[in-house]
């Protein structure tokens, strides 16, 4: 039975992603979020070469690009704030596309949000599923609301600390705490902040600038810690200035400049998920962060889940049951986003000193990481 009809289980990158490749295929589609108005959670976003080329094919691309920042390659810097490398921008775009843009989560969101409405999605928000009945034919769903209905394909997108996850595949596939956190701050951009800039630390984890629209940047470091905890307190702007006291160039600038009591400072643990496949079961597949969520060293997250979004919609195109359909879609995902996420740890367990891997380059991997990521898929 071909697929018609989905359900999408999340209503943030992944899920809205997800809801518009299948409704530009001609699936009836229907998306839940547990919270009442789905809305993007953090600060900003890079999005690289593979990113922009999945939002043009979402039809979004104009729109990220008019609300956030193009650019092309990068930065990389020393601790002092010298340059290193010009992380050169790739060949072969589009006519119109930047190789790379930055925008805030809760502008990207409501794009996402406006253009899976525009395409005629069912939204209802504040629901959950409560029991999936799954089969190979079709999955039933009973709704925390007490709706219930069938479907062709159910599409998990609930992100790292998935529900669905935990249901079908099992309690033991939790988010894993890496022994990083990431903490980012919201500023004015600076002019000469054009580009992604990186500083390499020789003594601690590494730190960064980033462009998000014409106003606006934000800074950002790593830490390691003890524990997967969240940090939600006032003294966040004291944490993070000692952390980076010692980087200097444009970076230590901005860190005098901003951050200082009051700063509204987001912290969250680096977690990631090793899901062995298969990811997808009877009539149900994990997609983005459900699946395979990585650390964000190789800053691939979001792509990764926009890209699952459009080929899970080329597959469905090209026919077939959902087994069929899930497993060519699993074919072309699983191996490089498990590349992605292995290669995102391996740079965390680096910067912590727990990497036991002979001759491995941290800068060198990031390069390879960003052509690798860029790779048809």
């Amino acid at each position: 039975m071909p697929i018609r009809k989905a359900l999408i289980i999340g209503g943030g990158i992944g899920g809205l992603c997800a809801a518009i490749a299948l409704r530009q295929k001609g699936v009836e589609t229907h998306l839940i979020e547990k919270q009442e108005t789905p809305k993007g959670q953090g600060i900003g976003i890079i999005h690289q070469t593979n990113a922009v080329l999945a939002e043009a094919a979402l039809g979004v691309a104009d729109e990220v690009l008019r609300q956030g920042w193009g650019f092309a390659g990068g930065r990389v810097h020393n601790q002092a704030g010298q340059l290193l490398y010009e992380i050169p921008a790739p060949a072969g775009l589009p006519e119109g596309l930047p190789a790379d843009m930055g925008i805030t989560r809760s502008r990207l969101t409501a794009i996402l949000l406006s253009r899976t409405k525009t395409l005629g999605t069912k939204i209802t928000t504040g629901t959950t599923a409560q029991v999936i009945d799954n089969t190979s034919d079709s999955a039933t769903v009973r709704f925390s609301n007490g709706d219930s209905d069938s479907y062709d394909l159910v599409v998990g997108a609930d992100g790292i600390y998935s529900d669905l996850r935990q249901r079908l595949w099992g309690e033991q596939y939790r988010a894993i705490f890496s022994g990083q956190g990431g903490w980012r701050l919201n500023i004015p951009r600076p002019e000469e902040l054009e580009h992604v800039w990186l500083y390499l630390r020789s003594d601690g984890p590494n730190c960064g600038l980033m462009p998000l629209a014409n106003d606006l940047a934000y800074m950002w470091c790593t830490s390691n810690e003890q524990s997967a905890g969240w940090k939600d307190n006032a003294d966040l702007p004291n944490e993070m200035n000692n952390l980076v006291k010692d980087v200097g160039g444009l970076y230590g600038e901005l860190r005098e400049r901003h951050l200082i009591g009051g700063a509204d400072i987001i912290y969250r643990p680096f977690e990631y998920v090793d899901l062995p496949k298969p990811w997808h079961k009877g009539s149900v597949v994990l997609i983005g962060d459900a699946a395979h969520a990585s650390t964000a060293h190789l800053a691939q997250g979001a792509a990764m889940a926009m890209e699952d979004a459009v080929v899970l919609g080329e597959e469905v195109a090209a026919g077939g049951a959902a087994p069929d359909v899930l497993q060519r879609w699993e074919n072309r995902r699983y191996k490089k986003c498990v590349w992605v996420a292995e290669t995102s740890l391996k740079l965390c367990l680096n910067e912590q000193g727990r990497l036991n891997e002979p001759g491995f380059d941290a800068l060198t991997q990031m390069i390879e990481g960003r052509k690798r990521a860029m790779a048809p898929t």
